[in-house]
């Protein structure tokens, strides 16, 4: 299992061509594990319509845990998708 380490508030993942299809499920649950990661910069490393429900998922236990992650930003990774972004945020 992935872990994100406790010390990191800042993963800049921005520009990295064709990174954010291939992250994984275990990357998505160490987000929303992580209590000390504040920044997430995924803009501009490929697409991520098929992990909006993933994201969605990981940013709403990341809250409900009571982690910090408070600025995502996703420019030029998602189109149209907005929705299943959203619907991953319902969690029980």
């Amino acid at each position: 299992m992935l872990r994100i380490s406790s010390s990191i508030e800042i993963l800049k993942l921005n520009s990295i061509s064709r990174l954010n299809p291939c992250l994984s499920r275990d990357f998505w649950s160490a987000l929303g594990e992580s209590k000390s990661l504040r920044v997430l910069d995924l803009s501009n490393s490929g697409d991520l319509n098929s992990k909006t429900e993933d994201l969605g998922r990981a940013i709403a236990f990341n809250a409900k845990r009571k982690g910090v992650l408070s600025y995502v930003n996703l420019t030029g990774t998602i189109s149209n998708t907005i929705n299943s972004l959203y619907f991953g945020m319902i969690i029980s």
